[in-house]
């Protein structure tokens, strides 16, 4: 049975059992939104490439209905480990910083020896 409101078109059908379509498919949508909302961590991990999307997947899925288990699978989703060869390389400029800092230093030290 079709249900037309003040002009405004189909409303919502009845199924045999008198559950409304349009109950139906909103319970539907409410769903799928609270899921997608839900799942917004592992979106953010699996669109960053996280390492540990699996894992952060996992804590959603568990604990995600709890509002900090989801704020945790959030924060880790955001945080994304440096990979070794990028910590290597940052201890390198690291080095190279403190050498040019001790060079800069002696060539003051010099210059203030000179006056």
């Amino acid at each position: 049975m079709f249900v037309a409101v003040g002009g405004y078109g189909l409303v919502g059908m009845a199924t045999d059992s008198g559950f409304p379509l349009y109950e139906a498919m909103y319970y539907v949508t409410v769903g799928v939104v609270v899921l997608a909302a839900l799942m917004f961590p592992t979106g953010v991990a699996f669109h960053k490439h996280h390492p540990h999307l699996i894992w952060i997947a996992i804590v959603t899925l568990l604990f995600g209905g709890l509002i900090i288990g989801w704020i945790i699978a959030l924060a880790w989703a955001l945080y994304t480990p440096m990979p070794e060869h990028e910590v290597e390389r940052e201890d390198e400029l690291d080095a190279a910083r403190i050498e040019e800092q001790r060079l800069v230093h002696e060539q003051l030290e010099k210059a203030i020896r000179r006056k």
